[in-house]
C-alpha cells in the first residue's frame, strides 16, 4: 500500500517509478554515478569554434569536409552531433549524403563521403596530427570544460569542434542535496579526463571517472557493487543504456534517448536534475512507513491472534467473531492511514 501511495506521490512531482522494488532499492543507494552530456549538464550544446589542422589549408577543400561531416552528424542521435551540424549549417553549407555510415557506440562515426573516409570521434583522434599548435589548442579547450570532436579525412586529422554545453543551474544544489544524504557521487563520462574534471569542479563533484566506453561504465558498476555498494546510475544516451542495465537502480533523465528511458527503472520526467534528491526523499520516507506498517501489523497480531483464539477464556473473556472482524478491518485502515501519509511528505 506505501510503494502504491509513494508511486503516486512520485508521479505528481515528476518522479515516474516504473518499478516499485526501485522505490525501495533508491532507499539504500550509498552510490550514484552521473553522466554528464544532458544529465549533469542541460543537454543543449552549441558550436563554439572550428579549429582547423595545418594540413587541411585550401578553402575548397574545408568546405567538402564541412560538408561531408555535416552530413555525417545528420545521421547522428549523439548530442553534440546536432550542435555541430546546426554550427555548419549557419556557414551556408549542404550537407553531403554519406555514402557509407557506421554508427559506433562510445567513439563517434565512420563513414566515407565525398570519396573521403571519414572518423568524426573523440578529441583523442587529434594525436594522429602532426600541428603541436592544433593539438595544444584542443588541450586548452578540453581544459576550459568544452567537448571537442574531431574530425580525421584519409587517416589525417583536419578538423576539431568545440562544443559548450552549460551545467544544469539545479546541478550543483542537486549533488549537495545527495551528498548530504550519505550518497557518494561520482561523474562516469567518456569525455576527456580534463573536461570531466572542469565540469565535476563546477558540480561540486569530486571522483570522476572519465575516457569510458558504454561496455566501461557497466564495469564500472559491476566493480562497486562488488565492492558491497547499493548503485544508481543516472544518465540520458544510448551509451548509458549498458550501466542504466546493470544499476541497482537506474534513473533517466525526461528527454533523453529512447532506449535509456526504456531501460531505466526511474524517470525524472521533467528533466530536472534536482528531482533526484526529492526522488531519494520519497523513496526513505516510503520505506520508514512500510516499515511502520509491518511493525504496527505485527503488534497487532500478536495481541488479536491469541484473544481470537480464546487465550482467555478461562477467565471468562471471549472475542466475538464480529468484534474480531471489525478489528482487523480496523487493522487495514490503520495501514491505509499511515500509507496515505506520503501524500503529505515534503520533497522540496
Amino acid at each position: 500500500m506505501a510503494v502504491m501511495v509513494g508511486i503516486g506521490r512520485g508521479a505528481r512531482s515528476g518522479i515516474l517509478v516504473k518499478d516499485a522494488t526501485a522505490l525501495e532499492l533508491l532507499a539504500k543507494v550509498d552510490t550514484l554515478l552521473i553522466d554528464k552530456t544532458g544529465t549533469l549538464t542541460e543537454g543543449k550544446p552549441e558550436l563554439r569554434e572550428i579549429i582547423w589542422d595545418s594540413s587541411a589549408n585550401d578553402t575548397a577543400l574545408r568546405r567538402l569536409i564541412l560538408s561531408s561531416v555535416y552530413g555525417a552528424e545528420n545521421e547522428s542521435i549523439h548530442p553534440l552531433a546536432g550542435a555541430i551540424a546546426s554550427g555548419i549549417r549557419k556557414q551556408d553549407i549542404e550537407p553531403a549524403r554519406p555514402e557509407s555510415y557506421e554508427y559506433i557506440p562510445g567513439f563517434g562515426i565512420k563513414c566515407r563521403s565525398n570519396g573521403m573516409n571519414m572518423e568524426i570521434g573523440p578529441a583523442s583522434l587529434s594525436e594522429k596530427s602532426e600541428d603541436m599548435g592544433f593539438r595544444n589548442k584542443i588541450d586548452d579547450l578540453l581544459g576550459l570544460g568544452a567537448g571537442v570532436v574531431v574530425a580525421v579525412c584519409n587517416c589525417k586529422p583536419v578538423v576539431a569542434f568545440a562544443v559548450e554545453d552549460e551545467i544544469r543551474v539545479d546541478a550543483v544544489l542537486a549533488v549537495k542535496e545527495l551528498m548530504s544524504a550519505g550518497i557518494n557521487v561520482e561523474l562516469l563520462t567518456g569525455d576527456r579526463q580534463a573536461t570531466a574534471r572542469h565540469i565535476a569542479g563546477k558540480a561540486g563533484i569530486t571522483a570522476v571517472t572519465a575516457e569510458t566506453l558504454p561496455s566501461m561504465k557497466q564495469q564500472r558498476v559491476e566493480e562497486l557493487q562488488k565492492e558491497g555498494h547499493v548503485v544508481a546510475m543516472a544518465g540520458d544516451g544510448i551509451n548509458d543504456s549498458q550501466a542504466l542495465a546493470a544499476a541497482d537502480v537506474s534513473v533517466a533523465m525526461g528527454g533523453g534517448s529512447d532506449i535509456a528511458i526504456d531501460v531505466a527503472k526511474i524517470t525524472l520526467v521533467g528533466g530536472r536534475l534536482a528531482s533526484l534528491p526529492e526522488a531519494v526523499r520519497l523513496a526513505k520516507s516510503t520505506l520508514r512507513i512500510i516499515r511502520e506498517n509491518l511493525f504496527w501489523a505485527f503488534i497487532y497480531n500478536i495481541i488479536g491472534i491469541p484473544l481470537a483464539a480464546g487465550a482467555l477464556y478461562k477467565t471468562g473473556f471471549l472475542l466475538s467473531p464480529m468484534f474480531a472482524s471489525a478489528a482487523m478491518a480496523l487493522s487495514s485502515l490503520c495501514v491505509v492511514a499511515n500509507s496515505l501519509r506520503l501524500n503529505r511528505v515534503k520533497l522540496k
